[in-house]
C-alpha cells in the first residue's frame, strides 16, 4: 500500500485582532468534532507537501500534539460601483483552511 497525503478542507474558528491578524482558536471536522488549538507554535509561509502555491502555515498544539493547519488565498473578483458612478474591478480575500492527511491507496 502507498501512502500520499490529501488536502482534507476544514472549518476553523477564527479571531482578527484589532491589527488584522487571522488567529485559529479552533478546528471543526465534518462529522461535528472540534479540537480547541492550545497554542500557535509558529506562523509563516510554507509550501505545502500536496503542492500548489505557497500558504500561510500554522504551527499549533492539538490535544498536546503538534498539527499543522494551512490558510489558502481564495480570493475572488467582481465589478463595483463607487461613488460618481465609476465602475472599477476589484479582488475580495476569502480564505480556506484544510489539513494534510494520509490517504492510503492500494497499488
Amino acid at each position: 500500500m502507498e501512502k500520499t497525503l490529501i488536502r482534507r478542507y476544514i472549518n476553523v474558528i477564527t479571531v482578527m485582532t484589532k491589527e488584522g491578524k487571522t488567529v485559529p482558536l479552533a478546528v471543526s471536522w465534518d462529522d461535528g468534532r472540534e479540537f480547541r488549538i492550545s497554542r500557535i507554535l509558529h506562523s509563516g509561509i510554507h509550501m505545502p507537501e500536496t503542492g500548489g502555491v505557497p500558504v500561510m502555515r500554522y504551527t499549533c498544539m492539538i490535544n498536546g500534539q503538534i498539527r499543522y493547519l494551512y490558510q489558502e488565498p481564495k480570493g475572488y473578483r467582481h465589478m463595483e460601483t463607487i461613488f460618481g458612478g465609476q465602475v472599477i474591478e476589484r479582488t475580495d480575500p476569502g480564505f480556506a483552511w484544510f489539513v494534510e492527511t494520509e490517504n492510503t491507496a492500494e497499488e
